[in-house]
């Protein structure tokens, strides 16, 4: 009897070893991050959360620190946040769409960029289509401020010759501008690639989302959001 006892919680040992390396395999894919995630609640450890946050946030990205995954959430006027995944509802959302319970029209930042930037490419400005990003491998997101633009070749330089091939660049200004006069600006500038910058009334909120740290001089992402390279 005792013998049966232990290997019964060896086996549900083994169990919840699999199963976990199985949500994270799921989440790991970041063709499977849902576009929303919601807060359950209980993380208190150094973080000013509310509670009482209700509604899902846009997942930003999902990052590594210190071996745990933590999730970028934007969850609108409650403010940015980043909630270690055990307590988000990442792992069911992640299973459904691996599962193909749910689905997802387009990947996460083309969603989120698509219709809220200007396009510049091959000569010609219009607004970014989700289904012209599909065209690309990647995107290189690229804070600027304003000094920046009389030396831009030194800051796209920043960026390895060999990660730039196939991607979009999606220019972060941190500063105010108006749309046409700096696209016009930029076009002259980076006129060997396909280019990106939000429209001059979302910039804010998104350049304060997807370079939450403000401390990197560019970081390259998939079309999900997952960082395949950046630097400080």
């Amino acid at each position: 009897m005792i013998k049966l006892f232990k290997l019964t919680l060896i086996f549900l040992f083994f169990g919840v070893i699999l199963c976990n390396a199985d949500s994270k395999a799921t989440y790991d894919d970041s063709s499977n991050w849902p576009f929303r995630l919601s807060y359950l609640g209980g993380y208190n450890e150094g973080s000013n959360i509310p509670d009482k946050i209700k509604l899902p946030g846009v997942l930003i990205r999902i990052e590594k620190e210190k071996n745990q995954s933590i999730a970028l959430i934007d969850f609108g006027g409650e403010g940015i946040y980043k909630i270690p995944v055990e307590f988000t509802d990442l792992a069911e959302r992640a299973a459904a769409i691996k599962e193909g319970r749910a689905t997802k029209a387009w990947p996460n930042h083309t969603f989120l960029l698509a219709n809220k930037c200007i396009l510049s490419a091959g000569g010609s400005i219009g607004l970014l289509k989700a289904d012209t990003m599909s065209q690309y491998q990647g995107i290189i997101y690229l804070p600027i401020n304003e000094e920046d633009l009389t030396g831009l070749d030194e800051v796209l330089e920043s960026v390895p010759a060999n990660l730039r091939e196939g991607k979009l660049w999606v220019i972060l200004p941190d500063f105010n501008y108006q749309d046409q006069k700096l696209i016009d600006s930029l076009s002259k500038e980076i006129a060997s690639y396909d280019f990106a910058m939000p429209r001059s009334f979302l910039s804010k909120a998104l350049i304060w989302s997807l370079h939450y740290d403000h401390s990197k001089s560019f970081i390259l992402t998939d079309l999900d959001g997952k960082i395949l390279n950046q630097r400080d």
